[in-house]
Order: structure tokens, then sequence, then C-alpha cells
């Protein structure tokens, strides 16, 4: 079973239990983790099992509901600060949401901290 399936079984399997829980059996497992992070994005506020890069995926937990996902939390952080409908995009470095820039929206430079945020 690939590292992504085995992630997904096991957060269906515990979701809504601790995620310090789910990082103990991970590590039963040998599956090598770096504690627990928390992420705060526009729309939500995740816990998260740190596996050692932004983009490595993870089990993470909303703090909210509970609900566990998988994914990494770079990912996450990239489709909730984007905000489709409005043609916002919000800087992860200063916050300032501003316009897109409609040709490609991957060349749009902050207008407050000039940081490349597409």
């Amino acid at each position: 079973m690939d590292k992504f399936s085995l992630l997904e079984k096991i957060a269906k399997k515990y979701n809504k239990k601790p995620i310090d829980k789910i990082e103990k059996i991970l590590n039963r497992i040998n599956i090598m983790t770096f504690g627990i992070e928390f992420l705060k994005t526009p729309l939500n506020c995740y816990e998260y099992i740190n596996m050692g890069e932004t983009y490595a995926i993870t089990i993470l937990q909303n703090i909210e509901t509970k609900e566990t996902i998988v994914s990494s939390w770079g990912d996450i952080l990239e489709e909730e600060t984007y905000c489709q409908g409005d043609n916002l995009i919000q800087c992860i470095y200063c916050g300032r949401y501003m316009l897109i820039n409609e040709k490609d929206y991957t060349k749009t430079i902050c207008e407050s901290c000039k940081n490349d945020v597409g």
C-alpha cells in the first residue's frame, strides 16, 4: 500500500480522534513524524502532523470540526488562500488581499510588500 492510501485509511478510521493519538499510531508503524504543528488559513485553522516538508502528504485536522483530511499543509494553504469567487488572492507574506493578475494569476505581485504571491 502506498503512503497516501495508508494515510487515508488511518485518517478515515481515526476521524475526529485527537491528532496526537494519530501521530502515535504513525510512529508505531514506523512512519517518522516531527510533532504536531498549527496552520491558520484565511478560511480555517488546522493541526497537522509534521512530516518534515511543506508539500509532504500528511494528516490534518480542522480544529473546529475535528474532521481529518489527507493532503499537504502547503497545498491546503495555497488552496484556501486563493479566493476564486472574488478574483482575489491573499498575500501569504503580509496578509493583504488584492485582485489577481487577469492574464496569469501566477504573476501576481503583492501591492504592499512586493512579494510574488501567484
